[in-house]
């Protein structure tokens, strides 16, 4: 869990970072994130500012229906969560601009939007939690 947690932190620090900071051997760490990459861990990936690269509207769209392809073939959707009461999936959607928006959300019949105002924390479960200044 130790390595998992650093890897939360900073996928891109060396062994040898995480190595000092939870007193695992290089070694051991190496196996041990090989032998979780074919299980545990999905891949590596980038935590973006969306806002910063203009993409200034963001939604989370409950939708009822059979519209499972629609969502997770769209390229304004981040990410699909099926659910299992009211609602059949919940999206987290990403927009440049209101026109993107509307011509997406037209196609959705049973809906309710949520429009995110501001990000308060995100991927954060299992990482090693920083001391604060």
């Amino acid at each position: 869990m130790k390595i998992l947690g650093n890897l939360r932190n900073d996928a891109r620090q060396s062994l040898v970072s995480i190595s000092k900071k939870t007193d695992i051997p290089v070694s051991t760490i190496y196996e041990k994130i090989k032998k979780q990459e074919d299980s545990t861990i999905k891949r590596y990936t980038s935590l973006l500012d969306f806002p910063a690269l203009g993409f200034n509207i963001r939604a989370m769209v409950l939708v009822k229906g059979d519209l499972e392809e629609y969502l997770t073939n769209h390229e304004n959707v981040n990410s699909v969560f099926q659910l299992s009461e009211e609602f059949d999936f919940i999206a987290d959607c990403i927009f440049k601009h209101m026109s993107d928006y509307t011509e997406f959300i037209q196609k959705l019949e049973n809906k309710k939007v949520f429009f995110v105002t501001n990000e308060l924390k995100r991927e954060e479960f299992l990482s090693i939690r920083r001391e604060k200044k």
